[in-house]
């Protein structure tokens, strides 16, 4: 790691918001889906869209379980 904090030859990492939480509604379902505070999502044809304030999301290159397994 450098001094940013970064691995070696990647670029610092921009300073953060915390995390939101959104709820959304499927038949009447509730569920949640954590996104960065940088980011915002809109249902878009029944599609949650994702945008993000530094531009274009390039994909989706990982998923994971919350921590505790999320199963309230």
């Amino acid at each position: 790691m450098h001094a940013a904090g970064c691995p070696e030859g990647q670029p610092p990492q921009p300073d953060r918001r915390p995390p939101l939480l959104v709820a959304y509604s499927v038949q009447g379902h509730l569920y949640e889906v954590a996104l960065p505070g940088d980011a915002t999502v809109r249902a878009v044809d029944g599609a949650l869209v994702i945008t993000h304030a530094l531009g274009p999301v390039g994909g989706i290159v990982q998923t994971a379980p919350l921590p505790g397994g999320g199963q309230g």
